[in-house]
């Protein structure tokens, strides 16, 4: 798979850049939770992610997984369990550097 993934830099700026469509588009499912839990240096983080109140504040813990040192190891992964668990428009986000796949404000308001 030839894909652009971007280097930990540009990831983070995507992910303030997008963040309100970010943090609206990921929904942090147990299904989710375990795949990226299976990602030796994710374990520890993602318990701390399922104790949150929050979905908002799960969303945004869940996007600064990969986040660290870790991150050319680790990017891959991420992104593969969130096209496993129906979040491919959220991938899509870092790999196009576009939100269009996201859910827009017009759209959220009429939510």
């Amino acid at each position: 798979m030839a894909e652009n993934i971007p280097n930990l830099q540009r990831y983070n700026e995507l992910r303030q850049k997008y963040r309100d469509e970010l943090l609206r588009s990921v929904d942090p499912t147990e299904a989710l939770l375990s795949d990226l839990s299976s990602i030796e240096s994710f374990k520890n983080k993602v318990f701390d992610i399922r104790s949150t109140k929050t979905n908002k504040e799960a969303a945004d813990k869940l996007l600064s997984l990969p986040s660290d040192k870790n991150y050319n190891h680790t990017i891959g992964p991420f992104m593969s369990a969130l096209r496993r668990n129906r979040h491919a428009h959220v991938v899509s986000v870092f790999i196009k550097e576009s939100k269009e796949e996201l859910l827009m404000d017009d759209s959220y308001k009429l939510l």
